[in-house]
């Protein structure tokens, strides 16, 4: 990677918080970090020093000092409005493997490679981790009292995979606090059931995010390893609409072997679904991931790409849905989806 990267001199594999401390007090101690586990020096003689722990206890890491920021980091439009808000982290991990997604290459990295039917993860629940239900509300509270924080992103892979005892406990802390406050989430169509639902309204959740990513059913089976059905998906929407929970559809262009009629089709079920709100990407081919791969076999990417952004660019050279095809087809989603796709397409 020196070549990639010349002005880096190490790299952090896997989780950073305690190898970023252990480097911090090696520093000051002017000492080695060629024996730190998950760090590794950019050059063409790498040591190979090991991998760290995966951080099982999450409520050893530190909570984070917010105060350093400026205050006007804090607010964000949401919904109409500008509301004071903050990033918090739950948990860690995912219980799923989808072949786009870079998860799969941080739970191979802690050893977990082994898939079981309908895309989960073997031995998932070792690879789970969350803090504890106190350690959460005191966070979330801390934010409220000392920086008027109301609304809490919550940055989990999958926030429902979550201990269902420690989301109860931290309802009823959220509950019986009386805090104005509320919570965006992300979750899977299968996690979301009419039990489910009273847990999210307890926890004070107002937006639920949920990757559709394309809407042909096979396709996400076939090639993104990915097997929430039509109906799950319909009827989440459903249910998340009648309980009064704000729905987010996310949606992917330019997915390796995706046709100019697939994305016809997932405008088409945004449209049948209606969600609140929708974000449309282009597809990243995170390094090291099966997409990433299949990208690179066909010639859609190079090995390496430095110069695109899901939000802003496409460096795709796919012959299926051209680059100016697929930046047409971003630019005017949210468009379509409201109001329909022009007969001359």
């Amino acid at each position: 990677m020196c070549n990639k990267f010349p002005d880096v001199d190490y790299f952090i594999s896997g989780e950073s918080e305690f190898v970023i401390a252990e480097v911090a007090k090696r520093f000051d101690q002017k000492q080695s970090f060629d024996d730190i586990k998950g760090l590794f020096p950019n050059n063409e003689k790498v040591k190979i020093t090991g991998r760290q722990d995966i951080i099982s206890d999450m409520d050893e890491i530190p909570p984070y000092d917010y105060k350093i920021f400026q205050d006007q980091t804090f607010f964000r439009p949401y919904n109409g409005s500008v509301v004071r808000a903050a990033d918090i982290e739950l948990s860690r991990g995912c219980p799923y493997t989808c072949s786009y997604c870079v998860e799969t290459v941080i739970q191979k990295y802690y050893g977990f490679n082994e898939t079981g039917g309908n895309g989960v993860l073997k031995k998932a629940s070792k690879y789970l981790r969350n803090k504890t239900a106190k350690r959460i509300f005191s966070e979330i509270s801390s934010l409220y009292n000392d920086l008027k924080v109301t609304y809490f992103r919550c940055q989990d892979t999958n926030f429902l995979s979550i201990n269902q005892t420690v989301l109860k406990e931290l309802a009823d802390l959220i509950h019986d606090s009386k805090m104005p406050i509320f919570l965006y989430i992300e979750t899977r169509p299968e996690t979301i059931n009419e039990r489910s639902i009273e847990l999210l309204k307890k926890l004070k959740v107002d937006g639920v995010g949920m990757g559709l990513e394309l809407a042909s059913e096979s396709f996400r089976k076939s090639s993104l390893n990915r097997f929430p059905s039509q109906e799950k998906i319909i009827r989440a929407f459903k249910l998340l609409r009648a309980a009064g929970i704000k729905r987010t559809t996310y949606n992917i262009l330019g997915l390796p072997n995706e046709t100019e009629e697939m994305i016809h089709e997932t405008i088409e079920f945004n449209r049948l679904l209606d969600p609140d709100n929708m974000t449309v990407s282009f597809f990243s081919p995170y390094l090291g991931t099966p997409e990433q791969e299949k990208a690179q076999s066909i010639g859609d990417f190079s090995s390496y790409e430095f110069n695109m952004d899901d939000q802003v660019r496409t460096v795709s050279k796919s012959s299926l849905v051209v680059k100016e095809r697929l930046e047409y087809y971003k630019e005017n989603f949210v468009k379509f989806v409201r109001n329909g796709l022009p007969e001359d397409l």
